[in-house]
């Protein structure tokens, strides 16, 4: 982080930091939670524009579960740009982003963002949306427990929970060294299939399905570039680099990639949940 910002407040506390994995769902997590990203190194890290892609492939996927006149909530949505879009486009959605950042509190016809918490906004709001979703979100959260059980009671029966995270099982992911964003105080938690299926059986849900992204074209050369280090060593993946810059081959190396894409996995996996409707006797 240190092109970046200073992070050893976050640290200053903690003489060790562990890394943990669930017996049963081989969910890896840090601890102590203590370290984990504060509201300072959040509105940091929103100053580069590389932070926060206004549209991702996980957006777009939600869609397939989006109907007319949903209630959509959510959660972590950042600047809102996923609600502002879904909700411009469609004035019959009604939509609610909760956002810990006061500066992007929002509020039109159909759309508004909150700051405030999950647990507190399910509170007073049970049984209530169509859709809850968090994209990015869940591997910065610390208390996964508690955070995964008020967006449940937040949903209707019948009602689709979405969650997309980083694909910690992923080609993109596993040839990466250094990937520090991929660590506290930014990330708390490592996800993966196995892990996020789990999720069903800790509350009523029941696994609709689990899709994992193919390699984006803004990652085309990062995986290429690890690829090559992890194959010939660093230097020779840094003079590999600075050939394609100097000749002007990122285009051809971009198209080459391309053709092999959909079968490389990258970073994000996306998995869907329905609520178990509670039958009455």
């Amino acid at each position: 982080y240190e092109k970046f910002l200073d992070v050893t407040y976050l640290f200053e506390e903690a003489e060790e930091i562990f890394q943990y994995e669930c017996e049963k769902s081989g969910f890896r997590f840090f601890y102590p939670n203590s370290i984990a990203g504060d509201s300072n190194f959040y509105e940091k890290l929103q100053e580069y524009d590389w932070y926060y892609m206004p549209w991702k492939w996980e957006n777009e996927y939600c869609l397939n579960y989006i109907n007319d006149d949903n209630h959509i909530l959510d959660v972590g949505c950042g600047q809102g740009s996923f609600l502002k879009r879904v909700g411009s486009k469609n004035s019959s959605l009604h939509c609610i982003g909760l956002e810990l950042n006061e500066t992007t509190i929002y509020n039109t016809d159909n759309i508004e963002i909150l700051n405030q918490t999950i647990e507190d906004y399910s509170a007073l709001n049970e049984n209530s949306f169509d859709v809850v979703c968090s994209f990015q979100v869940l591997e910065h959260i610390p208390k996964v427990y508690s955070f995964l059980e008020a967006k449940v009671r937040a949903l209707k029966n019948g009602g689709y929970l979405i969650i997309a995270v980083p694909n910690n099982d992923s080609d993109f992911l596993k040839c990466q060294k250094n990937a520090y964003l991929n660590m506290p105080p930014h990330h708390m938690g490592h996800w993966h299939e196995k892990s996020l299926t789990h999720i069903a059986s800790l509350f009523n849900l029941e696994l609709v399905e689990i899709a994992k992204e193919p390699l984006q074209k803004q990652h085309y050369l990062p995986y290429w570039h690890d690829n090559l280090r992890m194959k010939y060593g660093s230097l020779v993946a840094k003079i590999g680099m600075k050939f394609v810059k100097v000749f002007s081959l990122t285009n051809y190396l971009e198209n080459k990639m391309s053709t092999k894409a959909n079968k490389i996995t990258g970073h994000t996996i996306l998995a869907v949940y329905q609520k178990i409707e509670t039958k009455l006797l």
